[in-house]
């Protein structure tokens, strides 16, 4: 089942998110929950975001996708931008569609013109770029980054 995210429960993704801090090479640091929290609230408060959990049949959270909602810098129109999307492994396929289908509904009823989704490079690149692409999206910029001196 899939369903919004309340902010008072915020910290239920701690585990989640620190198993994904585990899959992936490319974090530098630890997951700083309060800092998360922090901003979620804010976001939430605006309302320009929302997160959408995966829960199984006692409420407990299998996975999460979090996305905000922004005028484009260039043309002004509406994008919503993935933040964050994480399943844990056992309900990978299924799970992650039907929450990647939940967030897509919610920024068309948002009014976005343009959806952005993301992926670490480290992660399942060739899979995700494929599974994007017959979706619908369109490779549009690459991010590079380096420790500050």
């Amino acid at each position: 089942m899939i369903r919004t995210l309340e902010i008072s429960e915020l910290d239920k993704l701690s585990d989640g998110a620190k198993q994904f801090f585990l899959e992936s090479d490319m974090f530098r640091g630890n997951f700083n929950i309060e800092y998360f929290k922090m901003f979620w609230t804010a976001i939430y408060k605006s309302n320009v975001g929302i997160i959408f959990v995966l829960v199984d049949g006692k409420d407990e959270i299998l996975g999460a996708i979090g996305g905000v909602i922004s005028p484009d810098c260039i043309t002004g129109i509406l994008v919503s931008s993935e933040m964050f999307w994480y399943v844990v492994r056992e309900y990978r396929g299924r799970g992650g569609l039907s929450l990647i289908n939940r967030y897509e509904q919610w920024a068309s009823e948002m009014g976005c013109k343009k959806m952005r989704m993301v992926h670490l490079s480290d992660l399942m690149p060739k899979k995700l770029k494929l599974f994007y692409e017959k979706r619908g999206y369109s490779e549009i910029e690459t991010v590079y980054e380096k420790e500050c001196p």
